[in-house]
């Protein structure tokens, strides 16, 4: 779990609340009194988090597959929250809540900043004190910026309300919601830029649209693995075409597949190709066209995979740090598996889940001081270590590159 420290200043009249930036004094001071306690059966650790007000605490030691470790669950996140209040200040709190809301506002909002301080994170709204101390946390907010090329780039829509000045300086066909009744409002989080947009305005679209603007939907087609050639059971999976997956599955005879046909000149490679749903290629007959690989079944229309959903423009919330999705308060479970088989298993029991999960836990209405219209957090916490350099974020004016799979596309 990790938690957020936060400090209330009374000092001139009117209380306010500011971040407290003594994560890892209180870090170190508890793991001292942890090791008088090692003795007893249960205890906690705490460990370094990204923000300087920030502490994350796990168990001493894991829960294992037993039914009866389920009853230790609530008893060791309660010991954890009593141990953290002993060790804050009178003025101090630790809420739970999954961000702090002034976070990146205009004003005071730093309990405890050195007064000199870096510039690796070159953010016009935060300052590096909200960095935790530790060097990876630095490495990595430079790392990331430098491979991007830039600052990372943050886009949240920003709430309707018939006050928000923004929506004034737009004519309502702009910003109003054109989807169909049975559509729905999307976040497209991670393609601001190559949409070209300015800072302050992010697109949303539409799931399954089918005005003008929709273009043509992606119409997969599932095909039948049967390679007739001696001694040959399947197909390799493919990065690219001409490129095997060495260290991936690959389907057997009789295995479908569901993919679509891209011609091997959009790939500088000769030969016809299927991409495959799940980001690979295989070839779908011999180079010169005379021995079938994959042989269609049926065809259905993926409209919520093609990116050619109608845009609309939205003013968004802007952030350019790190700090504001690794900021971020989440309660994590890790999973410790025997092989990559029950890691695989593992994944795809939870990945259902996972939207069902982010609706649970949609905790997150402010950002930056102002109300967004989203409450989930994972595509802020997206944005905030998006890496991509401009070519694989499919940038205008970056050409694709040749040694990026797709070309960066």
């Amino acid at each position: 779990v990790e938690y957020g420290i936060f400090s209330l200043d009374a000092s001139e009249g009117r209380r306010r609340i500011r971040l407290s930036l003594r994560g890892r004094e209180v870090m170190d001071r508890l793991n001292d009194l942890e090791r008088h306690h090692e003795h007893r059966a249960e205890g906690c650790s705490w460990v370094p988090e990204y923000g300087s007000w920030m502490v994350e605490a796990t168990p001493s030691r894991p829960y294992t597959g037993y039914s009866n470790d389920l009853l230790r669950v609530e008893r060791n996140m309660r010991l954890r929250r009593a141990r953290l209040m002993t060790a804050l200040r009178e003025d101090e709190i630790a809420p739970t809540v999954s961000c702090f809301p002034l976070l990146g506002a205009h004003g005071d909002i730093l309990h405890g900043a050195p007064e000199e301080g870096t510039n690796v994170a070159r953010s016009a709204y935060l300052d590096d004190a909200v960095i935790n101390p530790h060097p990876r946390f630095a490495a990595l907010t430079a790392n990331i910026r430098a491979r991007r090329g830039s600052q990372v780039n943050i886009r949240v829509p920003l709430f309707s309300d018939v006050n928000t000045p923004e929506y004034q300086t737009l004519a309502a066909s702009e910003h109003d919601c054109a989807c169909d009744p049975d559509a729905l409002m999307t976040w497209p989080y991670g393609r601001s830029d190559r949409f070209g947009l300015p800072d302050g305005y992010v697109a949303i679209g539409c799931s399954g649209t089918t005005g003008p603007d929709a273009g043509d939907p992606i119409t997969l087609q599932k095909y039948t693995v049967d390679v007739r050639e001696p001694g040959c059971e399947g197909l390799y999976y493919r990065f690219l075409p001409g490129m095997i997956a060495n260290d991936a599955g690959w389907p057997r005879n009789g295995d479908q597949v569901l993919g679509y046909e891209i011609t091997g000149d959009d790939l500088d490679v000769p030969g016809r190709w299927v991409r495959l749903q799940n980001g690979y290629y295989l070839p779908l007959s011999n180079l010169d066209n005379t021995a079938a690989f994959l042989h269609p079944a049926d065809k259905h229309t993926d409209r919520a995979s093609s990116e050619a959903s109608s845009r609309l423009l939205r003013p968004a919330i802007h952030m350019d740090a790190m700090a504001f999705g690794m900021g971020c308060c989440c309660l994590q479970v890790t999973f410790q598996a025997q092989d990559i088989d029950e890691s695989r298993f593992l994944h795809d029991q939870l990945a259902v889940l996972a939207p069902i999960m982010m609706a649970l836990t949609a905790s997150t209405p402010i950002l930056k001081g102002r109300l967004a219209d989203t409450d989930a957090r994972w595509g802020i916490i997206s944005e905030s270590v998006d890496d991509r350099t401009p070519a694989e974020r499919g940038c205008d004016d970056d050409p694709p590159s040749p040694h990026l799979a797709g070309r960066g596309r």
